[in-house]
């Protein structure tokens, strides 16, 4: 998740940010062996 960001402008919604990383961290919960890695994204 990388990208550019103009000096005094946020261009990403937090709201939609939070979203998609709580949707991977669900799927990473899901997943017995990446949770053999890491117990949360």
């Amino acid at each position: 998740m990388m990208a550019v960001n103009p000096p005094g402008h946020f261009v990403w919604e937090p709201a939609a940010t939070d979203s998609q990383l709580k949707y991977y961290a669900d799927l990473l919960a899901k997943d017995p062996e990446m949770l053999s890695r890491t117990s949360d994204l």
